[in-house]
């Protein structure tokens, strides 16, 4: 038989036991969760974000330095021109406006004309019989480079400030003609291209563009 007085002190003892036993969970407890915790404030601090927005771009260059446009008041429109030579035959020249099919333009203080032989003292003539060039400065001052090329069937004539190929040591007669934006007259002087083929001639000029 087990006397009382043993067991009384080993009760109690067991019951310390647990008691410490549990109070340990306790405090693991507590523990374990502080990190989740901790967790929880950082990721509410990641979730914040920079709503403003940035609004600024970039400047924006609408400046014209000039080049993209050249000056003038003619640019690719019809032309016609009337020649006539030594007051004898009657040279009818067409533009349609065209790079092709002969324009007149007036750019950086010249002007420019291309047109195509059409007739020759009424009679109509076949394309590609012969053309008129002209580059006439509206100032004659300006010393811009000017000539005119006379191209009819059987001949080529030229004038102006300088001396193409086939013309070396011939003197070149200078441009005579008077320009506007819009037009070109006056009397000629011009060399054949094919010396002694062709004489020396006199023409008067009439061009009107637009």
């Amino acid at each position: 038989m087990t006397d009382r007085r043993v067991l009384l002190p080993l009760a109690l003892a067991a019951g310390l036991l647990a008691g410490c036993g549990g109070d340990d969970d306790s405090s693991d407890d507590t523990a374990a969760n502080e990190p989740a915790d901790a967790v929880e404030a950082t990721d509410t601090g990641d979730a914040s974000t920079d709503t403003s927005a940035d609004t600024s771009t970039a400047p924006v260059d609408d400046g014209d330095d000039g080049s993209s446009t050249p000056t003038g008041g003619t640019l690719g429109v019809p032309v016609t021109a009337t020649v006539v030579v030594d007051g004898g035959d009657t040279y009818e020249f067409v533009g349609d406006g065209t790079a092709t099919g002969g324009q007149c333009r007036e750019i950086f203080g010249v002007l420019d004309v291309n047109a195509l032989l059409v007739s020759v003292s009424g009679n109509a003539m076949p394309d590609g019989s012969g053309d008129l060039q002209l580059t006439v400065p509206l100032n004659a001052g300006d010393g811009l480079d000017s000539e005119v090329w006379l191209d009819v069937p059987g001949a080529n004539w030229y004038a102006g400030s300088s001396s193409p190929a086939g013309l070396s040591g011939v003197d070149v007669p200078a441009l005579s003609l008077t320009a506007t934006e819009t037009s070109a007259s006056g009397t000629q002087d011009l060399v054949p291209l094919v010396s002694g083929v062709n004489p020396d001639i006199t023409a008067s000029f009439d061009v009107s563009c637009g």
